[in-house]
C-alpha cells in the first residue's frame, strides 16, 4: 500500500510547496498534478486488479473493450444494449479504441474520465483541497475506478455537474447527468441534487429531518421492495445486518448539524449529506444501495472543508486544527481499511502492468 501513502504525502507536501512559492493559479495546478498522480496509479496498475475488469477471463471489461472497439460505428448505435452497458460506455470504448487498441490505455483512459472531473470540483469549490483529497481517499467512492469503471466515470461527470448547481443553470445540470447516465444508469439519481441543494431547511426542519431518515431505516424493507417492483430490475430486500456505513454518514450529518451555519453553499451541501444518508439506509437490505450513494458522497469533499473553515472563524485556529486534525486522520485510516477489505477493488498489493500478482 506504499504507492497510496506517497499519493497521500505528496498531496500534503505538495499543498506546502506551492503555499511558499510565488506562484499564480495555486488553486488551479495543485488540484491538477494531484489528479494526474492518481490518474497514473490507476492508469499504469496491473490490469488484474479489479474483479470486474475480467483480465484473462472472457467476460469483464477489459475483453469487451477488444470486442467493442472492432465494430463498426453503425452496429454500436443500432445493435441490442451489449450485455449490461449503457450506451455512452459502448461508444466510449470504441473511441478510445480508434486511438489506441492497448488495454492499458484503456485503463489510462478510464482512470482520467473518473478522477481529472473530481479534481475540477475540488479545484474550483474546495475550502481546503488537501483536506478534500485525503476525505476522498477514505471515501468508499475510491476504490470504484479499479474494477466498476462505467460507475466510476459516470459519478465523476456527475459530480462535475455542480459547476452548473452553483451557476444555477438547470439545462446544464440535465445534460451531465443524462451524459452520466449513459455511463450507469444509476445516475439519474442525481436529479435530486439540484433541488435538494437549492432548499432551505431551519432548525426544525433539521429535526424533521432527523425523523424522516428513522422512518425511512424502519420502512426500508416494503419501500425497497417497491422501488423493485417499481422500476422492475434489482432483487428484493435481504437482510445483511450491514449498516456500518450508514452509522458512520449519519454520525457526519450530526456533527454537521452542530457546527454547520445555515449559510447557502453550506446549508445545501448539508441538504446533501442527508440524502447520502437516506440511500444508505437501504445497504442493510442490498448491496445496490450503496453504490447509489457514491454519488452524493463525493460532496463531503466540499462540506467537510466549508464547516471547518466556519469553526475556524467562530472558535479560532486551535479548535480549527483540532477539528481538521480529526477529520484527516479519520479519513485516511478509513481509507486504508477499505483498500484492505474491498475485494472487489482488488487494489491491494498495488503492481504496476509490468510486474506481476
Amino acid at each position: 500500500m506504499s504507492i497510496y501513502g506517497i499519493w497521500l504525502l505528496a498531496a500534503a507536501g505538495l499543498y506546502s510547496l506551492l503555499r511558499r512559492l510565488p506562484l499564480k493559479g495555486k488553486g488551479f495546478w495543485y488540484p491538477l498534478i494531484i489528479s494526474l498522480m492518481l490518474t497514473a496509479i490507476l492508469g499504469l496498475r496491473h490490469p488484474g486488479m479489479g474483479v470486474d475488469l475480467g483480465y484473462g477471463k472472457p467476460y469483464g471489461y477489459l475483453p469487451s473493450f477488444q470486442i467493442l472497439k472492432e465494430l463498426p460505428w453503425k452496429t454500436l448505435l443500432t445493435m441490442e444494449p451489449f450485455q449490461n452497458y449503457e450506451r455512452g460506455f459502448v461508444l466510449f470504448n470504441k473511441l478510445v479504441g480508434m486511438l489506441c487498441g492497448k488495454e492499458q490505455w484503456f485503463l489510462f483512459c478510464c482512470a482520467a474520465a473518473s478522477i481529472l472531473p473530481v479534481g475540477a470540483v475540488i479545484g474550483a469549490f474546495s475550502r481546503n483541497q488537501r483536506l478534500s483529497f485525503w476525505i476522498y481517499f477514505g471515501l468508499t467512492a475510491f476504490q470504484i475506478p479499479f474494477s466498476g469503471l462505467r460507475q466510476a466515470i459516470a459519478a465523476a461527470v456527475a459530480f462535475a455537474a455542480f459547476f452548473a448547481v452553483r451557476k444555477q443553470s438547470p439545462m446544464a445540470f440535465l445534460a451531465l447527468v443524462i451524459l452520466a447516465s449513459s455511463f450507469h444508469d444509476t445516475a439519474l439519481t442525481v436529479l435530486a441534487v439540484y433541488p435538494l441543494y437549492r432548499c432551505r431547511m431551519d432548525k426544525r426542519g433539521r429535526v424533521i429531518s432527523l425523523g424522516l431518515l428513522a422512518i425511512i431505516f424502519a420502512l426500508r424493507v416494503p419501500l425497497w421492495n417497491s422501488l423493485v417492483t417499481l422500476l422492475n430490475r434489482g432483487h428484493p430486500a435481504l437482510h445483511s445486518g450491514d449498516v456500518g456505513l450508514l452509522l458512520l454518514f449519519c454520525g457526519i450529518y450530526g456533527y454537521m448539524l452542530l457546527f454547520a451555519p445555515e449559510t447557502e453553499e453550506i446549508s445545501g451541501l448539508v441538504n446533501l449529506q442527508w440524502l447520502c444518508c437516506c440511500v444508505l439506509c437501504f445497504t442493510e437490505v442490498s448491496t445496490v444501495a450503496a453504490r447509489v450513494a457514491y454519488y452524493s458522497m463525493l460532496y463531503l469533499t466540499l462540506s467537510l472543508p466549508e464547516i471547518l473553515q466556519h469553526i475556524r472563524t467562530r472558535f479560532g485556529e486551535r479548535e480549527y486544527a483540532l477539528h481538521t486534525l480529526a477529520v484527516a486522520a479519520g479519513f485516511v485510516l478509513l481509507g486504508f481499511y477499505n483498500l484492505l477489505h474491498a475485494d472487489w477493488a482488488a487494489a491491494v498489493p498495488y503492481a504496476f502492468f509490468w510486474e506481476g500478482l
